[in-house]
C-alpha cells in the first residue's frame, strides 16, 4: 500500500477486488465517494465533502483541553478500526491470539491510548475470520494478475501424527503464499492420490485455467518422484515442469557427507559433546561461566536436527565458537563430562576446523536458495561451485580429503553424481 498521512486514511474503507491493482477507498462519512485508492483524489474529496465537514465541527465541539488526569476517548469506529487492524497483525506474524488479555497489557492501552483490547475469544471468532477473508481476497487478487504460478507440495504429520499435506503457491515475482494444508484422508497416500491433489490444488488456485501452472516442486523421496511422472503423464498437467526442492538436494548433499566413515567419526563426537551439555544442566553452568571470563558474554550450542536444515553447520560452528572456553572447562577439577578429554585434544580441534571448512561454502549456498528471490536459474551454477569446492578439498590437506574424494568417485546412492 501507498505511504499515506495516517490522519487521512482514518476517513476512508479500503477494501481489495478481485483483479484490481489497488484497493478501492470509500469514505466513512458520505455514500458517494468509492474510488480506486489514490492520497491526492482522496484529499480533495474531504475538502467538498459535508458529512466530513460536519464531523470535524462536531469534534471541535467536543474538544476540552487535555491534562494527565483526563481519560482519552476512543470512538466505537474507531475502535472497531483498531481492533481489526490487531486483529491483522496477529494473524500476520503468528503471534498468541491471547497476546493482549492480561492485565498489564490492558492498562498499557487503556492508560496511554483510551484502548480495550479485545479479548481472544473475540480475536479468534468474528475479527479473525473477517481478517482472513480480506486476506484471501488479496492473495487471489495476486495470484489472478501473476501469468504463471508454481506449487509446492509436501506431506507431512503433525504432532498427533495426522497425515497432512501443505500447499504452497508461488507467483511470478517470486511471491510466495501458504496456500492450505489438509489432512490426508484414510487409506494409501501414494504418487496417485499426491497427484490428484495437486492437479485438484491446481485447478482450485488458476480459477480452473491449469494453462496458468507451470511448475510442481517437492522434495526428492520415491513418492514425489512417481508423482513426478504422474503429472508430466496427465493431459492435463504434462505441461508442467516437474523440480526437485534444490534446498532438500543441498541437505541431503551434507547428510551423505556425515556420513563418510573418518568424517562421521568426528561429526558424531561433536555431536555428542553439544548433546552432552543439554542434558548436564551443571557443567553447562560451569561452561557458561569460562564463557563470559573468555568472551564477555555466553555463547549457545546449538543441537543439530534433520528437519532443521543448516543446524548441521551451526552445531559445529556453535562448537568451535566456544573452543578457548571449552578448553579451559575441561582442566577444571570439579568437572565430571565424559568428554572432558577430548576437548583437550589439539587433533580434535584441528578436525573440527577442517569440518568447518568442508561444510561452510555448501551451507552458503543452501542458505541463499532458501531465499525468496531465488529461482532455477541459479541451481546449476550453485552446484557447479560446490563441485568445484568439493574437488579442492580432496586434493587439499584438509583431514578429511580422503572421504571427499571417496565420495566424489563413489557409485554408490549416496554418491555425488547421484545427487
Amino acid at each position: 500500500m501507498p505511504a499515506v498521512n495516517s490522519s487521512l486514511r482514518i476517513n476512508f474503507e479500503y477494501t481489495k477486488l478481485d483483479n484490481a491493482q489497488k484497493k478501492r477507498a470509500k469514505c466513512l462519512h458520505c455514500n458517494s465517494y468509492s474510488y480506486a485508492q489514490n492520497a491526492t483524489r482522496e484529499k480533495e474529496h474531504l475538502l467538498l465533502c459535508t458529512g466530513y465537514q460536519a464531523f470535524c465541527k462536531g469534534t471541535a465541539l467536543k474538544q476540552q483541553k487535555l491534562d494527565n488526569s483526563m481519560v482519552i476517548q476512543v470512538s466505537n469506529d474507531r475502535k472497531t478500526q483498531i481492533d481489526e487492524h490487531l486483529a491483522s497483525c496477529l494473524f500476520q506474524t503468528g503471534k498468541p491470539l491471547s497476546m493482549f488479555d492480561d492485565d498489564c497489557w490492558i492498562q498499557f492501552f487503556q492508560k496511554n491510548f483510551g484502548y480495550t483490547p479485545p479479548h481472544s475469544k473475540t480475536i479468534s471468532g468474528t475479527l479473525l475470520n473477517k481478517v482472513y477473508e480480506s486476506a484471501k481476497i488479496e492473495v487471489k487478487a495476486e495470484l489472478s494478475s501473476s501469468p504463471f504460478l508454481g506449487l509446492v507440495i509436501d506431506e507431512s504429520t503433525n504432532i498427533n501424527q495426522n497425515r497432512i499435506i501443505n500447499t504452497l503457491v508461488i507467483t511470478n515475482t517470486g511471491k510466495s503464499f501458504y496456500w492450505k494444508n489438509i489432512e490426508a484422508e484414510e487409506g494409501k497416500l501414494g504418487a496417485k492420490e499426491l497427484t490428484a491433489h495437486a492437479i485438484e490444488a491446481g485447478a482450485e488456485i488458476t480459477n480452473g485455467d491449469l494453462t496458468k501452472w507451470t511448475s510442481f516442486i517437492s522434495d526428492t523421496c520415491s513418492t514425489m518422484r512417481a508423482t513426478w511422472t504422474n503429472i508430466e503423464q496427465d493431459p492435463r498437467s504434462k505441461h508442467v515442469i516437474t523440480s526437485p526442492c534444490d534446498s532438500y538436494g543441498l541437505q541431503l548433499l551434507i547428510k551423505d557427507i556425515l556420513q563418510r566413515p573418518g568424517i562421521k567419526k568426528t561429526w558424531q563426537l561433536a555431536a555428542n559433546i553439544v548433546t552432552g551439555f543439554k542434558a548436564a544442566s551443571k557443567q553447562y553452568a560451569y561452561l557458561r561461566v569460562k564463557q563470559e571470563k573468555e568472551y564477555g558474554k555466553r555463547k549457545p550450542m546449538i543441537v543439530t536436527c534433520d528437519t532443521r536444515w543448516g543446524t548441521q553447520y551451526g552445531m559445529v560452528k556453535s562448537l568451535n565458537n566456544s573452543k578457548e572456553a571449552l578448553r579451559m572447562f575441561a582442566i577444571r577439577d570439579e568437572v565430571q563430562f565424559p568428554y572432558k578429554n577430548q576437548l583437550q585434544v589439539h587433533e580434535f580441534w584441528a578436525a573440527i576446523s577442517d569440518l568447518l571448512q568442508l561444510l561452510q561454502p555448501i551451507h552458503k549456498v543452501q542458505k541463499m536458495s532458501e531465499a525468496n528471490r531465488a529461482n532455477i536459474s541459479y541451481v546449476y551454477p550453485w552446484w557447479m561451485e560446490i563441485e568445484l569446492h568439493l574437488q579442492q578439498i580432496a586434493n587439499s590437506k584438509n583431514s578429511f580429503a580422503v572421504d571427499v574424494r571417496g565420495y566424489l568417485d563413489g557409485i554408490d546412492k549416496k554418491s555425488w553424481t547421484r545427487r
